[in-house]
């Protein structure tokens, strides 16, 4: 039986959307979709008397909801510096190949979907949008339409819009 989520029922094709958008924010703020996971008003709304399950109880713990909306916060702040590696670069990309791929397992395992569906279109989006974001932000910038810095925050706010198309 499937979970309902915000007023609805959680069909796999509803998840799976769900999924690739947050690996989407993923390849461009990787932390942020964990602080939205995090949030008991967020992804994972369940109807009164629908339990919960131990990671979501985790995830909404005090200490883990200050904790993810910090590194949500810092990272937003830290991709301005000039001294931050490229997220494409073998670090950073396994972080949001990683992140990506735990998200996706989170939300299918809360909806009942295939964990491994989950990690691999979590995963994969998180990539596909690591790099799109890195070659479109130098593209721009190089050819000196759009600083840098406005090119990062646009991407700010579009992972922002794809965790709110996420919920």
């Amino acid at each position: 039986m499937e979970k309902p989520y915000s007023g609805g029922t959680s069909g796999s094709t509803d998840v799976y959307f769900r999924v690739a958008m947050l690996g989407l924010a993923v390849g461009l703020r990787t932390t942020s979709p964990l602080s939205w996971l995090s949030d008991e008003d967020g992804l994972f709304k369940t109807s009164p008397g629908t339990p919960s399950s131990s990671l979501v109880d985790i995830l909404q713990s005090p200490t883990i909801k200050t904790v993810t909306r910090l590194l949500a916060a810092g990272e937003m702040l830290v991709d301005k510096l000039p001294s931050t590696p490229d997220r494409v670069s073998p670090g950073p990309l396994g972080v949001r190949l990683v992140i990506g791929g735990l998200v996706g397992v989170m939300l299918c395992r809360q909806y009942n979907q295939p964990p491994l569906a989950g990690a691999v279109l979590g995963g994969t989006s998180a990539v596909v949008s690591s790099y799109m974001g890195y070659f479109l932000r130098r593209q721009v910038s190089k050819a000196g339409k759009i600083p840098a810095l406005a090119w990062a925050m646009a991407e700010d706010m579009l992972a922002v819009r794809l965790g709110q198309f996420a919920k």
